[in-house]
């Protein structure tokens, strides 16, 4: 999240950001039942409107 500050994000934003990502998990349905859930260790969701504008903020960082 040092680059969301570094960018100018305030720090309710950053914290915001940090509960979506830190309580991400999936479920699995086998046969119509939803198995446990799997919490996501680290990385973006694939599919959530927020990833693409995060990847671009941090890898125009790294340029």
């Amino acid at each position: 999240f040092e680059t969301l500050r570094h960018l100018g994000f305030g720090t309710r934003w950053c914290e915001w950001i940090s509960i979506l990502l830190s309580t991400a998990s999936t479920r699995v349905l086998l046969n119509g039942t939803p198995g446990p859930p799997i919490a996501h260790a680290q990385g973006l969701r694939q599919g959530d409107p927020v990833s693409p504008m995060l990847f671009t903020l941090v890898i125009d960082k790294l340029n």
